[in-house]
C-alpha cells in the first residue's frame, strides 16, 4: 500500500508548496465575508485568491474587499443574487462558490496563486479538485481551467472543462464532479509563483443561473532540473527536400539520447 501525506493549506494565508507532499486546499472556516491580504476569521487571503468579473469591480491579488458581491455571506444554494459565497454544500461542509448575474461572473475568473518554496524547480502539478453545481435554473454556463507562470499568458486545457445543464434539476442539490490532471512540462523556479484560473460564462438558455462551488483542492509537486544543454538536431538530419505526396515519414537524428522533444511544421 501507499502512504500519501497531506499538508494542509489554511484557508487564511497563502498557498506554499514546500516539498513533494500533496498540498490540500479546503474551505472549512470560510463564512464568505471577504477578501483580504490580512484576513480575519472566515475571510479569504487576497495574497493567494483573485476574483475578477464582478459588477462591483476586480479583486486582483493583495486588494481589500469585504462587501457586496465580494462578501455574500453562507448560503446552502438557490441564490440570485450574484457574487461570491461560502457555499455549505452539505453538514456544514463549506465550498468557495460564485452565483453568475447577468453583470457577475459572465465571464468570470477565479484564480488561485501558488508559491513554490521547495528548493528546486517543479517540473510537474499534479492537481485535483472538487466542482460542485447546484443546478437549479435553466440555464448552462461554463466552468473552465487554465494555467499560466505570469498571470497574463495562460493555457487552457479542454480535458478539465465544464458545462452546467441548461434544464434545471426538478428537485436541485448540491452534486460533485471531481476533476484531476497532471500540468507537466513547467519550469517553476524556485520562489517563483504559478497561477491556476477558472473561468466561467454563459453558455446556453436563459434567465437565471446554477451556482458553482470549489472544495478540496490538491496539488502535489514533482521536483527537477531544466536540461540547460538539450540535444541538437545533426546537421545531416532531418534533410531537406520539397515533398508533395500527402503522406510522409519524417526521420530526425540527434546528437544525445533525449526524453520527449517535439518537431512543429508551420
Amino acid at each position: 500500500f501507499s502512504l500519501i501525506i497531506l499538508t494542509n493549506s489554511s484557508i487564511l494565508s497563502q498557498v506554499s508548496i514546500n516539498d513533494e507532499n500533496a498540498v490540500l486546499i479546503s474551505f472549512d472556516g470560510f463564512n464568505g465575508s471577504g477578501f483580504c491580504p490580512d484576513p480575519a476569521t472566515g475571510q479569504l487571503d487576497s495574497d493567494t485568491w483573485s476574483v475578477l468579473g464582478l459588477s462591483e469591480g476586480d479583486l486582483n491579488f493583495g486588494d481589500t474587499e469585504t462587501e457586496g458581491d465580494f462578501a455574500r455571506g453562507i448560503s446552502t444554494g438557490g441564490e440570485s443574487t450574484g457574487g461570491c459565497y461560502a457555499f455549505d454544500i452539505g453538514s456544514d461542509n463549506m465550498a468557495l462558490g460564485v452565483q453568475p448575474g447577468g453583470s457577475d461572473w459572465t465571464p468570470g475568473d477565479l484564480i488561485l496563486k501558488v508559491q513554490n518554496n521547495t528548493g528546486n524547480n517543479i517540473v510537474t502539478l499534479s492537481l485535483s479538485y472538487s466542482l460542485w453545481v447546484y443546478n437549479d435554473k435553466p440555464r448552462a454556463n461554463s466552468f473552465n481551467f487554465s494555467h499560466s507562470p505570469d498571470n497574463s499568458d495562460y493555457t487552457p486545457d479542454s480535458t478539465l472543462n465544464f458545462t452546467s445543464p441548461d434544464t434545471a434539476d426538478p428537485s436541485p442539490a448540491w452534486t460533485e464532479t471531481v476533476r484531476s490532471m497532471d500540468l507537466n512540462c513547467l519550469n517553476i523556479p524556485n520562489g517563483s509563483n504559478y497561477y491556476l484560473k477558472w473561468t466561467g460564462d454563459d453558455i446556453s438558455g436563459s434567465g437565471s443561473r446554477d451556482e458553482f462551488a470549489i472544495d478540496n483542492i490538491t496539488i502535489t509537486a514533482t521536483m527537477g532540473e531544466a536540461d540547460s544543454d538539450p540535444p541538437e538536431f545533426i546537421e545531416t538530419y532531418p534533410k531537406i527536400s520539397n515533398e508533395s505526396n500527402t503522406q510522409f515519414d519524417i526521420v530526425v537524428q540527434l546528437n544525445e539520447v533525449g526524453h520527449i522533444y517535439y518537431i512543429v511544421i508551420p
